[in-house]
């Protein structure tokens, strides 16, 4: 299970940033960066809705995002336009799909153990 997981570290290490236009309506484990520093990553079985329409959303909520609820506590911002232009201004995305979502689960949970020692991340 661990070379799983070594191969999985090392598949999100050296994948590209990708537009978020262009996530894939499958399940998978993303990244958030702010310049080059990963702040949230996370997973989904809808990797394209989880992006665009929950973590990107320009409404006046963030219950339907952890992401968003973290950066508007971070950095005193409100939910809405402003903080939707924000994410779009200065956030880039990576991703990788996996088979299942117990795996995906996993990887994530791997990811941000793996991750929080080298950044400060947003994730809880």
């Amino acid at each position: 299970m661990m070379e799983l997981l070594d191969k999985y570290i090392e598949k999100v290490k050296s994948c590209e940033f990708v537009d978020r236009q262009i996530f894939p309506k499958k399940i998978g484990v993303y990244l958030i960066f702010e310049k080059d520093k990963i702040i949230y990553i996370g997973e989904s079985k809808n990797l394209y809705e989880r992006i665009n329409l929950r973590h990107i959303s320009g409404g006046n909520t963030y219950k339907n995002s952890a992401f968003r609820r973290s950066l508007c506590k971070r950095d005193n911002k409100k939910p809405g336009i402003e903080l939707r232009e924000w994410i779009l201004s200065n956030c880039k995305f990576k991703y990788i799909e996996v088979e299942n979502k117990d795996l995906c689960s996993l990887i994530e949970k791997t990811l941000i153990y793996y991750f929080r020692k080298q950044y400060k991340l947003l994730n809880k």
